[in-house]
């Protein structure tokens, strides 16, 4: 069985540029964004399913995207609307066997594009990687807006 690249990234043997970490999820920026500031936000304890997962941690999942959206608007991503994307099991194209959510800024007119990238997504091919320097600078601007109100547990740090 091939190991799963999402347990690797929260493992640290394979890199991604982060946004935000705890001790119940890592939110990173995808490689292959269908927008600027896409990122993918995961459960640190591997499943396929969201439902597999602790409803603590199920929760957790939705209060940290509430708190990464509310940063991408603060940043300029998506002021206007975010597509909010959960891959949960194989039936959904899920192409790494890890549930993730996709956090997907959108912008005005941008209907055609948004299509093009999201079937490439769906179909595996994902199209062109973003360079590596254009997404550290997404995530900053995002880190810089995360002030989230999930951190009054001891538990959960930001990612610097």
């Amino acid at each position: 069985m091939k190991p799963c690249l999402f347990c690797s990234i929260i493992n640290e043997k394979e890199a991604a540029i982060k946004v935000y970490e705890d001790d119940y999820c890592l939110a990173f920026m995808d490689i292959f964004p269908i927008s600027d500031g896409h990122v993918l936000l995961i459960p640190k304890p591997h499943s396929e399913k969201l439902d597999d997962q602790d409803k603590n941690i199920q929760m957790h999942l939705y209060l940290t995207a509430n708190e990464i959206i509310a940063a991408q608007r603060k940043a300029g991503f998506g002021k206007n609307g975010t597509h909010f994307l959960i891959n949960d099991g194989i039936d959904t194209n899920q192409h790494i066997q890890h549930v993730h959510i996709h956090l997907i800024p959108r912008k005005k007119k941008d209907n055609l594009n948004f299509a093009y990238k999201i079937f490439m997504h769906f179909s595996g091919l994902f199209g062109f990687r973003s360079k590596e320097d254009k997404l550290e600078n997404i995530a900053s601007q995002i880190r810089e807006n995360m002030v989230t109100t999930i951190t009054d547990s001891p538990l959960l740090k930001k990612v610097s």
